[in-house]
């Protein structure tokens, strides 16, 4: 729990006092669709509340013991954000299955409805399976495609480098990890500018991310290739869940 208090999501009295509460105008405050709702949560049972806390420091717990970031472990301050951003996500893709309006305020009412009923490790799994499908695989896929096309492009001595690169990303996505050959996308530099390359390393990672600064600056990947997404589809409708889930995921 020490990491959550660490970055104000539990306080270290009770949990009517998590964060800031309310602004100075009197409004809800901005941030990561679950931040807001366990807001509401605290105030409204705070016996709830503090079974998500706890639900919330176990997932984080999980990642900083078994999940990657580039090829080394999350800090656990970094791991509290991913739980957070993709509890968010979670949340707007339960909102999306009740089909109901999401306006404003409305959001949120809803998204504390549903912490209610839901544990965040629910909510977790279903969004951390969503952004797998939806941006870890199909991130590699590209980077596949760019390898590919490198191999046919390149001169001869260079082949032989890019083929082993694009064999051992086949063979990581075959084994569900392509991750575990994300290093192998350093050889595309040359071929890609360098920061189309480590905006694609950070979205085939096993804990992917696009950071808020490179986000205005990495629309090459979608001109060449429209299969990447933040998100999926669904859950970016009006860019709303993107930037929910992506309020949270940010360098330690």
């Amino acid at each position: 729990m020490s990491v959550l208090k660490a970055a104000g999501v539990v306080s270290q009295t009770r949990p009517q006092y998590l964060l800031t509460g309310r602004s100075r105008d009197g409004g809800a405050q901005h941030g990561p669709l679950l931040i807001q709702a366990m807001l509401g949560l605290a105030e409204k049972d705070p016996n709830a509340f503090d079974q998500r806390s706890e639900e919330l420091a176990y997932l984080t717990n999980v990642l900083v013991s078994g999940c990657s970031h580039r090829q080394r472990r999350l800090r656990p301050i970094e791991a509290l954000r991913a739980v957070i951003a993709t509890c968010s996500l979670g949340l707007w893709l339960s909102i999306q299955d009740t089909k109901a309006p999401r306006r404003g305020h409305d959001v949120v009412a809803q998204a504390l409805t549903i912490l209610e009923r839901l544990p965040a490790d629910g909510l977790f799994r279903v969004a951390w399976h969503q952004l797998h499908c939806d941006v870890v695989d199909r991130a590699a896929e590209v980077a596949e495609r760019w390898l590919a096309h490198a191999i046919a492009r390149s001169a001869p001595e260079d082949r032989a480098n890019f083929a082993k690169a694009h064999g051992a990303l086949r063979k990581a996505r075959a084994d569900a990890a392509p991750w575990k050959a994300v290093h192998e996308l350093d050889s595309l530099i040359g071929m890609i500018d360098a920061k189309s390359v480590d905006v694609l390393c950070d979205l085939v990672d096993e804990c992917p991310e696009l950071p808020a600064r490179r986000r205005a600056k990495s629309r090459r990947i979608d001109r060449q290739d429209g299969c990447v997404h933040l998100v999926a589809r669904r859950a970016s409708r009006g860019g709303s869940a993107a930037r929910a889930a992506g309020e949270g995921v940010r360098r330690g």
